[in-house]
């Protein structure tokens, strides 16, 4: 804690909360890509835009990758056919 003009102000790295912030930015970054992955696929569908399907393949090797697999427990192979299934159906 810091104390500046004698109130307590907390330092929000202070209480080792970095494993929270980093399952934080974690699930931050796979929400955005979920969330990218479906505005691709629905531009892809509608019009074809080569663009979108650009898009689409680069998450989908994103969602395969290693990385992807560090910052989460979760099936990519898996979550690329539950979007498509909500998407496309």
């Amino acid at each position: 804690m810091k104390k500046c003009r004698n109130r307590k102000i907390r330092d929000k790295y202070a209480d080792d909360d970095i494993d929270t912030c980093y399952k934080s930015l974690c699930l931050a970054i796979i929400e955005q890509a979920v969330r990218d992955y479906k505005k691709a696929l629905v531009a892809e569908m509608k019009c074809g835009d080569l663009n979108a399907r650009r898009v689409t393949r680069e998450l989908e090797t994103f969602f395969k990758s290693d990385w992807f697999a560090e910052l989460s427990n979760l099936d990519g192979r898996l979550l690329i056919k539950n979007v498509r299934e909500i998407i496309l159906n």
